[in-house]
């Protein structure tokens, strides 16, 4: 854990290779543990290594198939690789967990993700979630914006930067 714990810091620093080596030494002493898979996959996905990234987010599902962390984590993933129907299932997989401690960022990949494929409905339904639950969330702020933009309602989307720029 405690190796792990370090290398989400580093991997926050955006301190790839050291974030790596702690991933690497939590599983060397610890084959199983899930939440190292999960920095081993975010750490990869960030370093643009795709399959190695799909492979430790899929250990990491295996491991922990309810988890709600990962299921976004890999919801964001499968959207970067242009899979954005598949990922939303794993958005709505992470919003069913009424444990999930941070619901605005699973709700705020979805809209981003729903928006890329012009699903415009629903990624203004989970923008509406988002800002139900975080009204100064600037990111939920400005994907909405940018959707009302995109829809012609340039009063609307003034709105919504204007809201994002008080944050």
């Amino acid at each position: 854990k405690a190796h792990t714990d370090l290398g989400y810091e580093y991997y926050a620093q955006k301190q790839m290779g050291i974030a790596l080596q702690e991933a690497r030494v939590a599983l060397k002493q610890d084959s199983s543990y899930t939440p190292a898979y999960n920095l081993l996959a975010l750490v990869y996905m960030s370093l643009g290594e795709v399959k190695s990234a799909e492979d430790a987010f899929q250990r990491a599902l295996q491991l922990s198939p309810g988890d709600p962390e990962i299921a976004n984590n890999y919801g964001w993933f499968l959207c970067q690789s242009k899979r954005e129907k598949i990922a939303l299932s794993y958005f709505d997989q992470a919003l069913q967990n009424p444990l999930y401690p941070t619901p605005i960022v699973a709700l705020a990949n979805a809209a981003e993700c729903s928006l890329r494929i012009r699903d415009n409905k629903a990624g203004e339904d989970y923008l509406k979630r988002a800002l139900n639950l975080n009204p100064h969330s600037v990111r939920a702020l400005l994907l909405m914006a940018n959707l009302k933009y995109r829809q012609k309602q340039y009063g609307e989307a003034r709105y919504y930067i204007i809201e994002a720029n008080k944050y």
